[in-house]
């Protein structure tokens, strides 16, 4: 009797073709080789569906879903919606895996039956970071509770395992265009789900090539923004309100900093504001605000 297979594969696209055939490549030779891969093409317009015919053709594995464009949030939601196996593992297309990823994963999950999902750790290909990889990144927290969560944990999704009921009752949301998946590991701790790490350095992060720095740097400000949006909305469950509110002036202070330096002086306003309520008897805040007053003024 088929069981059906271990683990659901969902691989979100949209236009990424070349990167998407690499990333399928990587799956299909996994050492763990009882798992489905649902790829959910979001409005592709650059041959991804021809592309995928004949990449699929034959694997009683694979199958495609079309659909227009609705973003990544809602194409993960229809993957996980689709998937069959216990456990779903997400991969974005620009990403590979390592042969043994997944049964490094699921093994992980094994050897801790509470855990209700997993995060391995990730190699930085192309992204002039201070590190090889995002566990030993100095800058990053682990994603394992709801106090690291509102202090800026995070991970990538394509070193993510949960399990499938968990992904279905959670979701992803389109309220975030970029930090989506970080949302969805919040609710996850917010829910009380059980998060482990596996120390294995099993995925490659890529920065496509030709992805410059200017892009780089309007992609990390955009971040920015919206991370602090997720921790001004989930505040109130942390369980040590103070260092989020030391970080929360951070963050403040931050894209304050970022805005006044690219000359956006109004929209840095309501962030100093906040930096000097959170901390009245810091003159920095005080002195970038006058600035942008005297710069408004002038103009």
């Amino acid at each position: 009797m088929n069981a059906g297979p271990a683990v659901s594969v969902v691989i979100p696209t949209y236009n990424r073709r070349a990167l998407l055939v690499e990333a399928v490549g990587t799956v299909r030779s996994q050492t763990q080789d009882d798992f489905e891969l649902v790829i959910v093409d979001d409005g592709s317009t650059d041959g991804t569906a021809e592309a995928l015919q004949s990449l699929i053709a034959g694997d009683p594995r694979a199958r495609v879903i079309r659909q227009s464009n609705h973003g990544t949030a809602m194409a993960r939601n229809r993957g996980v919606a689709e998937a069959r196996a216990p456990w779903v593992a997400f991969l974005d297309s620009d990403d590979l895996w390592e042969s043994e990823y997944l049964a490094s994963q699921l093994c992980a999950l094994a050897d801790d039956p509470e855990a209700d999902l997993v995060v391995g750790d990730v190699a930085y290909v192309n992204q002039g970071r201070k590190a090889d990889s995002l566990f030993a990144d100095p800058d990053f927290r682990a994603p394992i509770s709801l106090d690291a969560m509102c202090l800026g944990g995070w991970a990538l999704p394509s070193a993510i395992v949960v399990r499938t009921e968990i992904a279905r009752a959670i979701g992803f949301t389109n309220t975030y265009r970029i930090i989506e998946d970080t949302e969805f590991l919040l609710r996850c701790h917010v829910d009380g789900h059980r998060c482990i790490l596996n120390p294995a350095r099993l995925v490659q992060w890529r920065r496509p090539e030709g992805e410059g720095a200017p892009a780089k740097t309007s992609e990390a400000f955009e971040i920015e923004v919206e991370m602090l949006e997720l921790m001004e909305a989930y505040r109130h469950l942390a369980p040590d309100p103070e260092a989020v509110a030391r970080r929360l002036y951070a963050a403040h202070r931050s894209v304050a900093k970022s805005l006044s330096r690219s000359g956006q002086f109004r929209e840095a306003r309501p962030h100093l504001r906040a930096c000097m309520r959170a901390r009245p008897a810091r003159l920095g805040p005080r002195l970038l605000y006058l600035r942008g007053l005297f710069s408004i003024h002038r103009s």
